[in-house]
């Protein structure tokens, strides 16, 4: 599980899922809705697309869930 600033680092997830082996991987944030569609839709596809691998996103109010 990573955080939406960590969207910003696709490093990040490919070393999760090519060095690690991770098949899906959640993304919790606290996006407001235009900054959500003007950002994180964008960079979960981005991530999704270059690691082939499921990408979960999970409100924040979630996120607590998870913890």
């Amino acid at each position: 599980m990573t955080v939406c600033y960590d969207l910003r680092f696709p490093e990040l997830y490919q070393n999760l899922t090519f060095k690690q082996n991770a098949q899906i991987l959640l993304v919790p944030a606290a996006f407001t809705k235009t900054t959500g569609e003007a950002h994180w839709e964008i960079l979960l596809r981005a991530r999704a697309i270059e690691t082939q691998c499921y990408v979960a996103r999970v409100p924040s109010s979630w996120a607590s869930l998870l913890a």
